[in-house]
């Protein structure tokens, strides 16, 4: 692409997607052993690759320098091949994302003539791709019927200047990252041979996710969104934080309605890029993804967020062990879980009493239970402690 034409290199170029990993370490460890990883384990994603480098997108800051380790699988191969690398530049890119520059260093020569010889083979089947593009039929698709979160069922062609051009083969994992590939590369439209149509098309119908409606007048209206809405779980959508990388889908509540906003999947993740403090009515999630969600919130609390946002971490906890105790009513662990929860909300409460407030779950679109238990044992205690009652008295309150 652009950059193939931009950048003069000792290596030949190219753009393709590989299951990738990319960490960063300090500057000196430069180790390249090879590392327990599996395929299944790390996800694809979109590279410009040679045998002296490499160029990504990125959610995460890196600075000119910085060393960082590289686990990537090649086709064919069955182990990763582990290597590390020396950021050269950043460049600023949608969406708050930035394209990091890399070159290798100790690059075992062995990993390195194994990169160079699945570049030249990727490119001569480009080539060959090419070749037989010249007398096929092509259908336009726009970059916007694609949808993020998903991997696309079909080979890949785009128009450069008057004739059509193989891009990707199949599996191409359509993320937040790959759609800033093709803007940054000005690709509006992709182009499919006309007998991958029926693909696309159950593409489409695969990924378009129903929206469900509660008619007040129809019964069966009404045992639809009560399974519907059994099976999602209400988030503080205020921490859903812009530039994070999340990996389960959304929902938004409104008028007693249930909408997709995104259908994401564990594996093929999504970088927000909107605040959604702002938008109306509740967000949702699958009540499968709270495990996810969980892990999303362990990584918020690592990054550099204020008091307020813990305290909202904090009660996103109690709800979801108020969830798991509602599913496995005899589970002690998760009983145990809860009393100990409530013990250092009482803890906050009494402290700084004022904290309730804040706290509080409010503008709720449809009833919650886990939401109305929590402002129950807010109001309780914070009423306890106005007239004096004793630790233990609140503590049976809560």
């Amino acid at each position: 692409m652009a950059e193939q034409k931009i950048y003069k290199r000792e290596y030949f170029r190219i753009d393709t997607f590989l299951p990738i990993l990319i960490e960063k370490t300090d500057k000196s460890s430069t180790n390249t052993t090879r590392l327990p990883y599996s395929k299944e384990e790390i996800k694809p994603k979109v590279i410009n690759l040679s045998g002296g480098g490499l160029s990504f997108l990125s959610s995460q800051n890196y600075f000119p320098d910085e060393i960082i380790k590289i686990v990537i699988f090649l086709p064919d191969y069955e182990s990763p091949l582990l290597l590390s690398g020396q950021v050269i530049r950043t460049e600023s890119r949608d969406r708050g994302l930035i394209r990091v520059f890399v070159k290798f260093i100790n690059v075992n020569e062995n990993f390195r003539e194994k990169i160079v010889t699945y570049v030249f083979n990727y490119e001569r089947e480009v080539l060959k791709n090419n070749l037989l593009a010249q007398n096929t039929d092509f259908l336009k698709i726009p970059i916007s019927n694609l949808i993020e979160g998903t991997y696309l069922p079909f080979d890949i062609y785009i128009r450069e200047e008057k004739s059509i051009k193989f891009l990707f083969p199949a599996g191409l994992p359509f993320d937040t990252y790959t759609r800033i590939f093709f803007q940054e590369n000005k690709i509006e439209d992709i182009h499919l041979r006309r007998e991958d149509s029926i693909s696309y098309k159950e593409y489409v119908e695969k990924s378009n996710i129903e929206t469900i409606i509660f008619n007040q007048k129809d019964y069966q209206s009404f045992k639809d969104y009560s399974y519907k809405k059994f099976h999602l779980h209400c988030i503080n959508k205020k921490l859903l934080l812009p530039k994070i990388e999340i990996n389960f889908s959304l929902y938004s509540l409104k008028n007693l309605t249930i909408k997709p906003i995104f259908e994401i999947s564990e594996k093929l993740p999504i970088v927000l890029y909107n605040n959604f403090d702002h938008q109306d009515g509740n967000i949702l999630i699958k009540k499968s993804d709270l495990p996810l969600y969980e892990i999303y919130l362990s990584s918020l609390e690592k990054t550099d967020i204020n008091n307020h946002f813990k305290l909202l971490i904090f009660i996103e906890r109690i709800k979801m062990a108020l969830r798991y105790f509602s599913d496995n009513l005899n589970d002690k662990n998760h009983f145990i879980k809860i009393f100990l929860l409530v013990q250092r909300l009482i803890d906050i409460i009494l402290k700084e009493p004022e904290l309730i407030y804040q706290l509080l779950i409010t503008n709720e679109e449809d009833f919650f239970t886990y939401n109305h238990s929590i402002n129950v044992t807010l109001l309780s205690v914070g009423l306890g402690k106005i007239i004096n009652l004793t630790r233990k008295d609140l503590e049976n309150i809560a």
